[in-house]
């Protein structure tokens, strides 16, 4: 006996042929199928191409840190909402407590104040940028804002610490939602790392990325 694999547009299937004691050679018999996601789960939105030089080229670069992070998230939200953004904001360090709070984000309201637990927090402490697949695999570690959310990618924003110009602090992260899985990639995450420092929102440094 010999197996050949079938493979169809939603399942994968098995088939055995008998080659000497089957009067019909060319008769197929069915051995096994299986559904296609159950062996390899596959990515719910297709490979997506986001304009970041058109980001970098119109990146705001005057104003007040606050000022330019509210033009920076409405360019986002204007170039990035139809390639499967959901939601993308700021979270800043501005108190002593182990939170986040959030600032200017688009096209709706989010949790705030967040712990540090989260993938905001765990790109904060960690000083690099997170891409999260599924946000599933994140388990307790997910803040979930929106539930129909499931994918994000996370951006650390960084500022030189007082009286050591050498040395580097995190005092913001930025954070983008989609409802799609692998809506986000680790070069996503180093191209909004660039429009960052071009809008002088983080200093110039090499990013880490982890992805989960």
């Amino acid at each position: 006996m010999t197996r050949s694999q079938l493979i169809v547009p939603n399942h994968i299937g098995f088939f055995t042929r008998a080659v000497n004691s089957d009067p019909n050679p060319r008769r197929f018999r069915f051995w096994l199928t299986l559904p296609i996601p159950t062996m390899f789960p596959m990515p719910s939105h297709p490979l997506i191409t986001r304009p970041y030089d058109s980001m970098l080229a119109r990146a705001p670069v005057a104003g007040s840190r606050d000022d330019r992070m509210l033009a920076l998230v409405d360019l986002f939200w204007d170039t990035m909402h139809e390639t499967g953004v959901s939601w993308i904001g700021f979270y800043t360090k501005s108190t002593p407590l182990d939170e986040l709070i959030l600032a200017a984000r688009r096209d709706k309201p989010a949790c705030s104040p967040i712990g540090l637990h989260g993938a905001c927090g765990r790109s904060f402490l960690s000083r690099r940028a997170l891409v999260v697949s599924d946000v599933a695999q994140l388990g307790e570690g997910y803040i979930a804002c929106d539930p129909r959310d499931r994918s994000e990618v996370v951006v650390p924003l960084f500022e030189p610490v007082p009286g050591d110009p050498a040395a580097l602090r995190a005092w913001a992260v930025l954070d983008a939602d989609s409802h799609d899985t692998h809506s986000f990639s680790i070069a996503d995450a180093h191209q909004l790392h660039a429009v960052l420092i071009r809008s002088g929102l983080s200093v110039p440094c090499q990013l880490e990325v982890d992805q989960v």
